[in-house]
């Protein structure tokens, strides 16, 4: 859920919907940066009440959902752009949330924080890896939709799952 792995595939949809390499390059270039910083930012407005696992997890699931407008929407511009600038923005905010739910496992960790960190981190980005080939996998044998319905597909149930755990696993109170 959340890896990201589209915004590789992205440029290669394109000009199934007939979006040009000029184009490609604003929406997924610059525009795009822009629209991930803009959404860490907005990740920010979450009550800090709210256990980073579970922001995390609802984030991921309205990435999958911005994924939705490219899997089953016409292959037209307006239909990439809307679920291109949906989906750069919402994985920003989820690339901010995973840090945070980095830091929450982490804790207090002392003096061992930074290697942790980083070994967390990294792993983070296995998933990355494997879902860029699955999302180009379906892509090229089922067409340019499969990629996002792929994604939408694994993220939905995998975020489902992951929410309904943390939901009904939560952290002790600590004056308990």
């Amino acid at each position: 859920m959340a890896s990201g792995s589209m915004i590789q595939i992205l440029p290669g949809l394109a000009r199934n919907y007939g979006i040009s390499g000029e184009q490609v390059a604003w929406i997924n270039g610059l525009g795009g940066a822009l629209l991930n910083v803009a959404g860490a930012l907005s990740a920010s407005v979450i009550s800090a009440k709210t256990r980073a696992p579970v922001a995390y997890m609802a984030a991921a699931l309205l990435n999958a959902a911005t994924l939705v407008i490219l899997w089953l929407g016409p292959l037209q511009p307006a239909v990439y752009f809307a679920g291109t600038v949906l989906f750069l923005f919402t994985i920003g905010a989820c690339y901010a949330l995973f840090t945070a739910v980095v830091l929450e496992f982490l804790g207090n960790s002392g003096k061992s924080g930074s290697a942790r960190y980083s070994i967390i981190n990294s792993l983070g980005n296995v998933p990355v890896a494997y879902m860029a080939w699955i999302d180009g996998s379906c892509s090229e044998r089922w067409g340019a939709r499969a990629a996002s319905g792929a994604d939408v597909i694994l993220s939905t149930i995998g975020g489902s799952i992951l929410l309904a755990y943390f939901l009904t696993h939560g952290k002790k109170p600590e004056n308990a």
